[in-house]
């Protein structure tokens, strides 16, 4: 694939153990910068068969699958990605026009289980998955042959990530669209503060404090887990739910210990970043002096996503969301000041979007966001909509290119991902 590639001299300096019977390393990208295509990055294992393209990360796990051939599934724009906990997802690339607008990136990534998705309708996804099948025995066959992880494997190594963290990653920050999803989770909280009845991705516990004993346990079991292919990482994500409630000193000792161990900064793909997710009330809690804090962190971006989801009461009350609309605002315009203010700190909020909302909450979302001002460049707004409705992609295009037109900070089309 296009873009700038690895210096071998980089790659030599994580000492490789390769046999003779490895298949070929091959160099990937080393920028996240989107292209006009799907784009791989870091040193894979490439494996061709049977027409497809099987790219395998440094501890021998499928991270890629890929049609050589325009007449084989899912077609010659598009490839199958595989996360660490085992999730699939087809990056469809093959509606050009206008995606880069919609997500920011010139494709979309749709899992192929579990929520339906308003990009691949219920008729075609259960056709996907059927073809699936015949992929995963790829998968099978190239693991026989060069001692990859297999799929019953793959399946026990993603557990056996989930046992490290104690945990799960139901959902992904919007933000981390743009390292591929490639980042390693570390829970210093878990459950969530809300538990918000809108939300499909709740873990439905209340909110526990990780301490120094699991951080370390973590810290140490990932960075092993990872193996070889911790070179493949630049990005690191503080969960679950609300990273942010764990406070600012939390934050920075955990996110320091994990720099130091990761060493994303010596990562095979430029860069360093930190994803979190933060509700209004931690946000708030944390207070702009101390937020300010985390921009001292080694990390050359840090991600704050803060679910806000409306300015207006009525709406937050059907929601089920328990804070006020004068909360939103505050912690809204808090985060566009700490943009301003701080070099690394890019926030990130969270609008819902829903056909039997009251139309208060599309005024009240328009008005706020078409009269911004000063400098907020490292702030951006995403658009989430309600995965119980029903969403025909025109209308859904429509809607959020019309909100993106008008708002004053960059605005994408929210995709649900787990990790």
């Amino acid at each position: 694939m296009a873009g700038s590639h690895i210096s071998f001299k980089l790659l030599s300096c994580f000492s490789f153990m390769k046999s003779k019977n490895d298949p070929p390393i091959r160099e990937f990208s080393n920028s996240y910068n989107p292209i006009s295509v799907i784009n791989f990055h870091g040193a894979l294992y490439r494996v061709e068969i049977n027409g497809y393209q099987l790219l395998f990360d440094l501890q021998g796990r499928i991270r890629w699958i890929v049609p050589l051939r325009s007449n084989l599934w899912p077609g010659p724009e598009s490839a199958i990605r595989r996360t660490l906990c085992n999730n699939w997802l087809l990056y469809d690339s093959s509606e050009y026009y206008g995606i880069f607008e919609l997500v920011g990136r010139y494709y979309i990534p749709v899992p192929l289980y579990g929520n339906i998705s308003p990009f691949l309708p219920e008729n075609q996804q259960n056709e996907q998955i059927r073809e699936m099948s015949y992929l995963l025995d790829l998968v099978d066959q190239a693991a026989d042959r060069y001692g990859f992880m297999g799929i019953d494997q793959l399946k026990r190594d993603a557990t056996s990530l989930l046992k490290i963290i104690k945990g799960t990653v139901p959902v992904l920050p919007p933000d981390t669209i743009h390292v591929d999803y490639d980042l390693l989770p570390l829970l210093v909280t878990r459950g969530c503060l809300y538990n918000c009845s809108f939300c499909t991705v709740k873990t439905g516990t209340d909110i526990e404090y990780v301490d120094d004993h699991d951080l370390n346990v973590q810290i140490d079991g990932i960075r092993n887990y990872a193996g070889k292919d911790i070179a493949n990482f630049n990005s690191v994500f503080l969960g679950q739910n609300d990273a942010l409630a764990a406070g600012t000193v939390r934050i920075l000792e955990a996110a320091s210990k994990a720099f130091s161990s990761f060493r994303p900064e010596a990562s095979l793909i430029r860069g360093s970043n930190l994803f979190m997710f933060g509700s209004v009330t931690s946000f708030l809690a944390e207070g702009t002096a101390k937020l300010k804090e985390l921009d001292s962190l080694p990390f050359e971006r840090i991600f704050i996503n803060l679910g806000l989801e409306s300015f207006h009461q009525k709406t937050l009350e059907r929601i089920g969301k328990p804070v006020s609309s004068q909360d939103v605002e505050k912690a809204f315009y808090t985060g566009l000041e700490l943009c301003s203010r701080t070099d690394s700190l890019h926030i990130s909020f969270n609008f819902l979007l829903g056909q039997h909302l009251p139309g208060e909450h599309l005024e009240l979302l328009f008005k706020r966001l078409s009269h911004i001002e000063g400098d907020n460049g490292n702030c951006s707004v995403y658009i989430s909509p309600l995965q119980e409705e029903s969403w025909r992609i025109g209308q859904l295009r429509r809607t959020v290119y019309t909100l993106k037109a008008a708002s004053r900070l960059p605005l994408y089309l929210y995709l649900i991902v787990p990790l």
